[in-house]
C-alpha cells in the first residue's frame, strides 16, 4: 500500500480528533481521553452508535500515524479529498464501498448483478 505523505493526511488530524471526542462525549466520557480502553467501552456500551463512530475514528487515527490514512483499503487508491471531509474515517473509496455493501447486502463476495 502507497504510503499518504503528512501534507495530505494533517488536515484531516483535527477533524478526526473532533469527532473522537464527540463520540467520547456521546459515551459520557468527554474527559477520558486515552485512558478508556476499548474493552471498557464494549462493556458499558456495547451497541452504542457513539461507541461505534469512535472505533472508526480511532482506526482512522492509527492509519494517520502509520502513513496510510486516505488510502483505500480495497483497491489502495487514494480516497478523494471531498470524501475524507465528509467521512474522514472512511477506509474506502466510494467505488469500492458501495462494492462491499452490495456483497453484503447480497451475501456474496461480489457486488449484485446490474438490473
Amino acid at each position: 500500500m502507497k504510503r499518504t505523505t503528512r501534507a495530505r493526511a494533517t488536515p484531516f488530524l483535527e477533524k478526526l480528533m473532533e469527532k473522537r471526542q464527540e463520540a467520547l462525549a456521546g459515551l459520557g466520557l468527554q474527559n477520558a481521553g486515552a485512558q478508556v480502553s476499548y474493552d471498557e467501552l464494549v462493556l458499558s456500551q456495547p451497541n452504542s452508535p457513539d461507541r461505534a463512530k469512535l472505533q472508526l475514528v480511532d482506526e482512522a487515527l492509527n492509519r494517520l500515524h502509520a502513513g496510510y490514512y486516505g488510502s483505500c483499503l480495497a483497491c489502495e487508491r487514494p480516497i478523494p479529498a471531498k470524501r475524507l471531509q465528509a467521512l474522514p474515517w472512511a477506509r474506502y473509496c466510494a467505488k469500492c464501498q458501495e462494492q462491499i455493501h452490495g456483497a453484503l447486502e447480497w451475501g456474496t463476495n461480489t457486488a449484485p448483478p446490474a438490473a
